[in-house]
């Protein structure tokens, strides 16, 4: 049996297109709106690709600088301690209440 599209299929990937537009037109510190889309105009998702999130971004500079290159070990704490939270803020306050860096 053959895959076939569906339209829910098509719409999948118009929506994603829109959020991949509307990433690289924000990126390009274009005006808004960036898109006529209502829901996608009105409410907040996370980007297209996950990394590209602030969040994610701080998740990513903590496990490769530092003592988190010391071991696989260390990165692999840091790296579930800081998804614990996922708030940039809440690390910096762990590691000031900790002494750590």
């Amino acid at each position: 049996m053959a895959l076939r599209p569906t339209p829910v299929f098509d719409q999948l990937w118009h929506w994603m297109g829109e959020r991949w537009k509307i990433c690289e037109a924000r990126r390009a510190n274009k005006p808004s709106p960036w898109t006529t889309d209502v829901s996608l105009s009105q409410y907040k998702y996370t980007n297209v690709f996950r990394e590209l999130d602030k969040e994610s971004q701080a998740c990513i500079l903590i496990t490769v600088t530092g003592t988190s290159l010391d071991s696989f070990a260390e990165q692999f704490l840091r790296t579930m301690v800081f998804k614990t939270f996922s708030l940039k803020r809440t690390w910096d306050f762990l590691e000031k209440a900790l002494g750590v860096s």
